[in-house]
């Protein structure tokens, strides 16, 4: 069937490893999901990376949960870690970002859905992968965004900016940047500095301040 219709398989990695079923490697995907509540995740991501680099297959899938800015660059630097191409498909609190920055975080590509039949809470729609450009975004692209806690995913603004801007700029975009430890989020955005351009960046609840 697969050489017949020139088509992929998906199998997990465990499985595949535990079997070792006759499938042609060249038409490959080895998948690997890690539950939410993983403790450490880094080790586990090491670890499904050297079992695959025994095989040389199409491409390595490894939905994983991303919840700090510290891992979406622990996923760039354990992809180069691999012999096989990745393709992360991040969930967690910066599951989305991490898909929008799919160049970034290392992966070969990202994965979109049908509105309304995501597989995924974190997928992309088309219409939101377009939003972000993300096809162009690359060592070019100026970077901005919004601030904020879970809900600026849902901004109006992320549409209004993005419009305006595209309309100057194709290389300029307006992203959400949810954020739970202020900390965790400059840090990294520190050292993503040296490799790209930021703008600026609205703020909104939960760290939002009143000054006397």
């Amino acid at each position: 069937f697969i050489t017949r219709y020139n088509c992929l398989v998906d199998c997990e990695l465990e499985l595949f490893l535990k079997h070792k079923p006759d499938l042609p490697l060249d038409k490959l995907v080895l998948s690997k999901h890690f539950a939410p509540d993983i403790e450490d995740l880094e080790r586990s991501l090491k670890k499904s990376i050297r079992a695959a680099n025994e095989y040389s297959v199409r491409y390595l899938k490894l939905v994983a949960p991303v919840e700090k800015y510290s891992e979406l660059k622990m996923l760039r630097i354990l992809a180069k870690t691999s012999n096989n191409p990745v393709i992360y498909g991040s969930t967690g609190s910066l599951g989305k970002l991490s898909r929008i920055l799919w160049r970034y975080s290392g992966s070969l590509g990202t994965f979109t859905c049908i509105e309304g039949f995501n597989t995924a809470q974190e997928q992309l729609t088309p219409d939101e992968y377009r939003l972000y450009g993300c096809r162009q975004i690359d060592e070019k692209t100026l970077f901005g965004g919004i601030i904020g806690g879970k809900q600026v995913y849902d901004s109006l603004g992320l549409i209004y900016y993005n419009q305006r801007l595209r309309a100057m700029d194709n290389k300029i975009v307006y992203l959400p940047f949810p954020v739970k430890d202020p900390e965790d989020f400059f840090k990294w955005l520190k050292e993503f500095n040296e490799e790209v351009r930021f703008y600026g960046f609205s703020v909104t609840m939960p760290h939002k301040e009143i000054l006397p």
